[in-house]
């Protein structure tokens, strides 16, 4: 338990300074329930050698002895402090973390990162004219947060609530010529509603290039995405691979929620 001078001045009354305390080999040996009321050191090594239940010992900190039990007195420049509660509205700066930080469901402070990925196949895919085929997206260039599936399902997972920016491009060949191309971001198994490139009654050779944007929103918990994929033609139709400039599923978190 953190505790301020004060209130163990109040508590003990004269203090005595014992000397400097190595808090990582504790050194000189301090025991838990062991020692004189009103005896303190100041730690010289901060560590995690446990006293009556405390082990966070920061540089400056106090280790004082109330007759029954060691209490740590906050004395470091930096705040050394364990589930700290702050009521009100507080404002923080200054802060330095090497990844972002987020509030959690129950207002908890957590360090987070944005999810980002980028996808593609790495092996040709071949397609049945005129049905939904989910796209086999089973490469990685990139994936920070580990949220892409790319050995089962093919669909990505972020773990962070919020909003996110999706992009598609595919390369599509064919024997024949295409007239009808669709991909749909589906967002729990579910098509158009959650975005949809669609092109019909054209004549588009036998090679299309398309591409898909979407911006769409994810709870962090079980919300996923996947790319499906229809195409009309006759004959053998193929979604290009291991070219990450034109075959590829990418996105990032723009907002949390």
């Amino acid at each position: 338990m953190l505790k301020t001078v004060s209130s163990i001045v109040n508590a003990l009354g004269a203090l005595n300074y014992k000397g400097t305390w190595n808090a990582s080999i504790n050194n000189p040996a301090l025991a838990s329930g062991a020692g004189t009321k009103g005896d303190y050191y100041v730690v010289s090594v901060a560590g995690t050698t446990t006293l009556d239940g405390i082990s966070n010992w920061g540089v400056g900190d106090w280790a004082t002895y109330n007759g029954s039990v060691w209490q740590r007195v906050e004395g470091g420049a930096d705040l050394n402090g364990v589930n700290l509660s702050v009521s009100g509205t507080t404002t923080l700066s200054g802060l330095t973390a090497s990844t972002d930080l987020a509030l959690d469901a129950g207002k908890n402070v957590v360090s987070v990162g944005n999810p980002t990925f980028s996808a593609y196949g790495n092996a040709a895919q071949t397609l049945t004219a005129g049905v939904y085929t989910k796209a086999i997206l089973n490469a990685k260039d990139y994936d920070t947060a580990s949220c892409f599936d790319s050995t089962t399902n093919y669909r990505f997972t972020p773990t962070v609530a919020g909003y996110y920016q999706l992009n598609l491009k595919l390369s599509v060949a064919s024997t024949t010529s295409i007239t009808t191309y669709i991909a749909d971001f589906r967002k729990n198994g579910s098509g158009a509603t959650n975005g949809r490139a669609i092109q019909q009654n054209g004549s588009f050779g036998t090679f299309a290039l398309f591409n898909a944007n979407n911006i769409m929103y994810f709870d962090g918990v079980g919300d996923y995405c996947e790319i499906w994929v229809y195409l009309d033609g006759v004959g053998t139709l193929t979604i290009s691979s291991n070219d990450k400039n034109t075959t590829f599923f990418q996105g990032s978190m723009i907002r949390r929620a």
